[in-house]
């Protein structure tokens, strides 16, 4: 079935909204026009760009005068309070309404090329966002509103949109920040970490590192076997390598390592294996591609997925250089302190680069939630978080998108910050795989 949408003056903007609603349902073609006798001409299902009376069976949409407006003008006089407006989240249908426009605003992340307030880690906070100060942030309100439009053109026309199911309907992403915690390290990081244990007077970390030391315990984050045995269906679980980085907070092991070569050897062989790249390659793009090219060259391939770590993700800088090093699917669209949907949506979605008006090939896949969220930020048991990781996946089965979860090796060491969370994950996988 194909809809004419009409616009005198269309613009890549609208091509890439069309091209997302192409991508939310089946057997369907949203067409622009910018041709008026064409679309005059046209006897199906019309969308009209505009308030004019240019037939008599359409839907008119009227668009937002900021709509086309370049990205310096939009950041010259752009308030919060207008940033909720042309994201609608404030005035409503009553003030004019495009969801066209507001669905665009969300998935291309304008309010975060605006300058403010950022965290100590320079990343975007979840508070500050309009769906956050709205609490919507749980929402996928850019779907909702394309479900409703078609509903709308059903009302209208009585064609009948058939939604899109994304497949596969969900995946896990395994962030290796460290391959392992005690072994394998230099003589002087493990004097050192010792003493630092001993200082604090932790007995637990001493005995468990003495432990891992002498061989009578594994490491307590070489725990891939774990994740091997939850029986995840293949293509469905990617690992995110940390393989670079001189900050405090980029401290994994040398991907040379006998031990690291033979990890990353086995995970091949069952999962897709991917870029994380570092905290200091942020603000330093040579930094990033030393990292891509290191990671290729221990897999033996290029890699084409990554996620940021930290998620420090900034626009639009993250994604020019992700796409420059030759990534194709970008994991890091989601917030380390809140679950929800970041884009305001559950469906993978190719980048829009603002600052140069045109959509690219990188394809965002936004993450639901994150094993971190609930631990450090929410501060929740692991009964209400599995609760919640569950809610979210339903969330994401009614709107036919994905749902991605965000794990680390390290929260299999269920002796430290992670006790009482046995069992957790392996619960949500199974409980995944049954629905």
């Amino acid at each position: 079935m194909r809809i004419f949408v009409y616009a005198p003056q269309p613009g890549s903007r609208l091509q890439y909204l069309l091209e997302f609603l192409n991508r939310c349902f089946e057997e369907t073609e949203f067409v622009l026009c910018s041709d008026e006798a064409a679309y005059k001409r046209w006897e199906g299902p019309s969308i009209q760009r505009g308030s004019l009376v240019l037939k008599e069976r359409e839907l008119r949409i009227p668009q937002s005068p900021e709509f086309a407006l370049p990205l310096d003008r939009l950041l010259a006089d752009l308030t919060l309070e207008k940033v909720d407006r042309l994201m609608g989240l404030a005035g409503g249908e009553d003030a004019g309404f495009d969801p066209m426009a507001a669905a665009f605003w969300h998935l291309s992340r304008l309010e975060e090329y605006l300058p403010g307030q950022r965290d100590r880690h320079g990343r975007f906070a979840a508070a500050s966002s309009a769906l956050g100060r709205h609490h919507l942030l749980r929402s996928p309100v850019v779907d909702q509103w394309m479900e409703s439009l078609s509903q709308e053109i059903r009302v209208r026309f009585g064609a009948e949109l058939k939604r899109t199911i994304h497949e596969p309907a969900w995946s896990i992403g395994v962030d290796v920040d460290q391959f392992f915690k005690y072994r394998h390290k230099s003589p002087l990081r493990t004097l050192g970490g010792l003493l630092r244990d001993v200082w604090h007077q932790n007995g637990g970390a001493i005995r468990q590192r003495m432990a891992t030391l002498s061989g009578s315990s594994p490491d307590p984050f070489d725990r891939f076997d774990a994740f091997r045995s939850a029986d995840i269906p293949p293509g469905q679980c990617k690992f995110f390598i940390l393989c670079g980085g001189d900050s405090p907070f980029d401290k994994n092991h040398g991907l040379e390592h006998p031990a690291v070569a033979h990890i990353l050897k086995t995970l091949q062989g069952w999962a897709e294996v991917g870029l994380h790249p570092s905290y200091s390659s942020s603000g330093a793009p040579p930094q990033l591609f030393r990292e891509k090219l290191r990671l290729d060259r221990h897999l033996g391939q290029p890699s084409t997925i990554s996620r940021q770590h930290f998620i420090r993700l900034t626009f639009p800088e993250s994604y020019r250089r992700l796409l420059e090093a030759g990534i194709e699917n970008d994991y890091s669209m989601g917030y380390p302190e809140a679950p929800g949907f970041r884009a305001g949506t559950c469906k993978p979605f190719p980048w829009y680069d603002l600052g140069r008006d045109r959509a690219t090939s990188l394809l965002v896949h936004p993450f639901a939630c994150m094993d971190r969220s609930y631990l450090d930020y929410l501060k929740w048991d692991p009964g209400r978080s599995v609760a919640d990781i569950l809610s979210l996946w339903e969330c994401c089965r009614i709107h036919g998108g994905h749902f991605h979860l965000v794990w680390h090796n390290s929260s299999m060491d269920f002796e430290a910050e992670w006790r009482g969370w046995r069992g957790v994950f392996e619960e949500v996988v199974s409980a995944l795989k049954s629905s």
